[in-house]
């Protein structure tokens, strides 16, 4: 099954918004380096800017080079990559690039965690991440506990889902 890489994240005041997020990644580079070099042909994007999307009831996003489009929600932040879920679940490289970019996003947004999930998993009813989260626990099951666990699971049974709160990456 092909789906697309979804992170989530909390949204905890009005003022993060497209724009203000636009100021802050758009100094950060680096972190999104490795998928503008490996990805950056394929989309359409080659800086960071804030766009009008028709996807209904999306509004505006922040869109950037390397195939990246951020969504906010009431309560949420939605980072979007075209990638497979699949291959974020099996493929090193990818799995810690997109969480060093996971990372930085939730520490502007101050968000102590992301959940990571892909595009047809049934949480966009919700608009917190802790509803994300307990809706996801009684629809689906338990998240992951490790990436291999992750990797190893149904697309939407049990563990087909994680919650990263970037522990190991912050020891480094």
């Amino acid at each position: 099954m092909s789906t697309d890489f979804i992170a989530l994240f909390d949204r905890p005041g009005e003022g993060i918004t497209p724009e203000w997020l636009l100021e802050r990644v758009s100094s950060w580079p680096e972190v999104f380096e490795g998928f503008v070099e490996r990805y950056g042909n394929f989309f359409r994007a080659k800086a960071w800017q804030v766009e009008e999307l028709s996807v209904a009831g999306r509004g505006r996003s922040l869109v950037g080079p390397g195939g990246f489009v951020i969504d906010f929600d009431s309560g949420t932040i939605e980072l979007w990559h075209g990638i497979r879920f699949s291959m974020f679940m099996s493929d090193t490289w990818h799995r810690n690039a997109l969480r060093q970019v996971c990372m930085l996003i939730a520490d502007l947004a101050d968000s102590s965690r992301a959940i990571y999930t892909h595009e047809l998993m049934p949480y966009s009813d919700y608009h917190s991440l802790a509803e994300i989260e307990a809706g996801l626990r009684a629809k689906i099951g338990p998240p992951a506990e490790t990436f291999e666990e992750l990797h190893a699971a149904e697309y939407f049974g049990p563990r087909a889902w994680y919650i990263d709160n970037f522990a190991d990456l912050r020891l480094h």
